[in-house]
């Protein structure tokens, strides 16, 4: 009996079978897409009906998707922290607006449509990470990356650099509490877990801008003299007549940061004072060297 011939596959069947892969892959993709699309405009909807419970798992679940796209997950990290801000609940909404800028370090927040204390938030944290809008870095035209001043960074924004993790993140913030500001980038070797491996890595995105916290140098010279502790003003504790004796304070502003901590709590860092109606970074320019927060 002859031996039957082999017959090589036509074609046309290896077209289909990649075509049915292909609709088998595509739709997953656009189905990702949706699903985070759909989860915006859910968490949108119970945002406007005042649900704000409601927003965090619905914006979770897009921001942490794979497929969802930087436009997807600043709308996402705008909405927690509105919805944060709603509760009361100051450091969740940082810490979301940290994670937007880090999306998209030159997004500024609607004056007409957004909270007033979000669009102070959002703010006073590109001025903590040193973000400036369009600033450019290493002389380029475009913005390339935000440069973080270790010497006025809460842990939070610290923590958005890659490579220092929550335990870094709190050394940094114990040792300069402990020592004082760091007077370069390099001094960071001396907190414990950075080594000149890690500061190589680092390095790129700190910056140590000398004195005191926002105080600019005065006369060209070297860093202005350190107040002693003693005489500084605690803005968690003080009353208003403390705090008029500020430069740049006056009954109006004092009465106005006495209010905002009895209604949103305590401030977690000095800049935190920026959230407060009428007080920008060259107001606190002038008084940042003689207040502290405890």
């Amino acid at each position: 009996m002859p031996d039957t011939p082999m017959v090589a596959p036509r074609p046309r069947r290896a077209a289909q079978i990649g075509a049915l892969l292909l609709v088998s892959v595509a739709p997953t993709a656009v189905a990702q897409s949706l699903a985070c699309a759909d989860a915006l405009a859910t968490a949108e909807r119970e945002y406007r009906e005042q649900v704000y419970a409601a927003v965090e798992p619905l914006v979770l679940d897009c921001v942490y998707d794979p497929g969802a796209t930087p436009d997807e997950r600043v709308a996402g990290y705008r909405l927690l922290a509105l919805s944060f801000i709603k509760q009361d609940r100051l450091a969740d909404a940082r810490e979301a607006i940290v994670k937007l800028l880090g999306v998209d370090y030159t997004y500024e927040a609607d004056l007409e449509t957004d909270l007033p204390l979000y669009v102070g938030l959002v703010d006073a944290t590109r001025e903590q990470l040193r973000i400036a809008p369009g600033a450019s870095v290493g002389g380029g035209g475009e913005p390339d990356r935000a440069l973080v001043d270790v010497n006025t960074a809460t842990a939070e924004a610290l923590e958005a650099v890659p490579g220092i993790g929550p335990v870094l993140a709190g050394r940094i913030v114990a040792y300069r509490a402990q020592h004082g500001p760091f007077q370069s980038v390099a001094e960071l070797e001396a907190v414990r877990g950075i080594g000149p491996r890690t500061l190589e890595r680092l390095a790129p995105h700190l910056r140590a801008v000398q004195g005191t916290t926002l105080q600019a140098v005065a006369g060209g010279g070297g860093a202005p003299a350190p107040v002693p502790p003693a005489e500084l003003i605690d803005l968690n504790t003080a009353t208003a007549e403390v705090l008029d004796t500020l430069d740049g304070i006056g009954p109006t502003l004092a009465a106005r940061i006495v209010e905002f901590r009895a209604t949103h709590g305590p401030f977690r860092s000095v800049e935190d004072v920026m959230l407060v109606r009428g007080i920008g970074p060259r107001t606190l320019e002038g008084f940042a060297h003689r207040v502290t927060v405890e």
